[in-house]
């Protein structure tokens, strides 16, 4: 549930980002170099993010890439009327939505341990679909009468849902006993 919140947000504006940018008066050219930037973040932060578990608890990471999240869904509707500020914006965005697929593994590894982490981890990839289709859904069905102004206030509500998870759940691991009382 915590990474379906969380891909929310990142899902919507990879796909919606640049049309927008439209609306902010943006043009073609610029939309496109941001979009590269955002994906060259995407991809160089995951290795960062996943790094810094091997140093730090989960909940102290995910803390700060959650306040960021949640900093760019209030900053991004003035942010999209100025192309440097929206740059930022939505690298920023593409660098928090990476370092969940990213870190994602790491922590099921650390709470289901070595031998049955990989297989909770098969069933856990199939988040990234899960938020997807939800994504998908919603867009469907909502954007005509909210908006993109509307829309990112909704990433917002599913953004903080998933701050809420992380501040409430426990990610220690679990020992065998504790799983088969639960």
């Amino acid at each position: 549930m915590l990474a379906v919140c969380h891909l929310f947000y990142g899902y919507f504006m990879s796909n919606s980002f640049k049309q927008f940018g439209f609306i902010g008066g943006l043009d073609d050219r610029t939309l496109t170099n941001i979009g590269s930037f955002g994906a060259l973040f995407n991809g160089c932060f995951k290795v960062f993010w996943a790094s810094s578990l091997d140093y730090f608890n989960f909940k102290p990471v995910y803390a700060i890439i959650i306040t960021i999240q949640i900093t760019l869904l209030v900053v991004i509707h003035w942010a999209v009327y100025h192309a440097w500020s929206y740059f930022i914006v939505i690298c920023l965005s593409f660098m928090c939505d990476g370092s969940m697929t990213s870190m994602l593994p790491v922590v099921t590894l650390n709470i289901f341990g070595i031998l049955r982490g990989p297989q909770i981890y098969s069933y856990m990839y199939s988040v990234f679909g899960v938020a997807a289709m939800l994504g998908t859904f919603f867009v469907g069905t909502c954007q005509d009468s909210l908006g993109y102004n509307g829309m990112l206030v909704l990433c917002l509500g599913f953004t903080i849902t998933a701050a809420i998870i992380s501040f409430f759940y426990e990610f220690s691991a679990l020992s065998y006993t504790e799983v088969a009382v639960k």
